[in-house]
């Protein structure tokens, strides 16, 4: 069964709206922040939660998955309009950052725990703390060279905030689907 290229889109929005929110939590946070407006001596505010920074993670590394994923769909949707070997990054503004991911997800072959930086103390953290502390490495080495990715790595990613490289890279995503969609042929009415 062929996905459409939204349901990736999907994917990647809801992993990183996970991320930014805490990470794989019990029960919706919008449900629980409305029974503790209700019941605030009963119910806690689940802004104030204190979580570890396993769940966060896991949520990074799901759509990081999902960018990757995505970027390899709109790739084999570009390819059938424009067969010349070009990228769908080349003609999006900043989609350098979709390359730069690439490059490091082939440099650690998807164990995306080799390519972030976390501080050395990781203690948990209430909801809104702590992701700003995750960054890229510095550099990746790679088993294939790759100077133009690693270039695009360097100037986009090496030593950025991991979670807004979801933010970047989303709105990359976005403007090549609309690329795509934009490049193949109109059906005669």
């Amino acid at each position: 069964m062929e996905l459409d290229t939204d349901f990736y889109l999907l994917g990647l929005q809801r992993a990183y709206g996970r991320f930014f929110t805490g990470g794989d939590r019990l029960g919706s946070v919008i449900d629980r922040a409305l029974l503790h407006e209700e019941h605030p001596d009963v119910v806690p505010n689940p802004f104030e939660d204190v979580i570890p920074p396993s769940g966060r993670l896991i949520a990074l590394f799901e759509a990081l998955n999902w960018a990757s994923a995505l970027g390899d769909k709109l790739q084999q949707e570009w390819r059938v309009v424009h067969p010349d070997e070009s990228w769908w990054w080349q003609d999006v503004p900043a989609g350098e950052t979709a390359r730069a991911l690439r490059f490091a997800r082939n440099s650690v072959h998807h164990d995306w725990a080799q390519a972030i930086v976390l501080p050395e103390v990781q203690p948990p953290t209430q909801t809104r703390e702590g992701w700003h502390l995750w960054r890229w490495a510095d550099a990746l080495s790679s088993d294939r060279p790759d100077p133009e990715g690693e270039a695009a790595y360097q100037s986009r990613l090496a030593r950025e905030v991991a979670g807004i490289t979801l933010i970047h890279v989303t709105s990359v995503f976005v403007q090549g689907m609309l690329l795509v969609l934009q490049s193949q042929p109109q059906a005669a009415p």
